[in-house]
């Protein structure tokens, strides 16, 4: 269970994610790009990187190491999300809103998903470590 809950959360980021970094970094600078040719190379681009990420994260065992790590990466990835894209749309005047996620959400996502990964595994009795 816990493995599908990671696969689903990270790729439903990396999606989102991916999405907005591919349309805004590379189809925002040029000035004669079809937009809708735009937005679906740009789909299709956050598709494979979330399809690789799935086939990676299947492969995660049931020691505590791992446990740790997903918690992390979650809870980064989620924070750090959260961070930067909510003071960009609370406040888009503000240049300093993603050094929110840089600095501070981030990180402390990462640390908090260790201790909550640890936490579940502890919790579901998987001792093998």
């Amino acid at each position: 269970m816990m493995r599908y809950i990671v696969q689903t959360t990270l790729s439903a980021l990396v999606i989102l994610i991916a999405y907005l970094l591919v349309y805004w970094n590379v189809f925002q600078n040029m000035h004669n790009t079809n937009n809708g040719a735009a937005m679906v190379y740009s789909l299709l681009t956050s598709l494979v990187v979330a399809t690789l990420l799935w086939k990676i994260l299947g492969r995660i065992s049931n020691t505590f190491f791992a446990y740790i790590i997903a918690g992390g990466m979650v809870m980064g990835l989620l924070c750090f999300s959260l961070g930067f894209f909510g003071p960009l749309l609370l406040s888009p005047s503000s240049n300093q809103g993603p050094l929110l996620a840089i600095f501070l959400t981030g990180p402390l996502g990462v640390v908090g998903g260790f201790f909550v990964g640890g936490y579940y595994w502890k919790r579901r009795g998987n001792r093998k470590s």
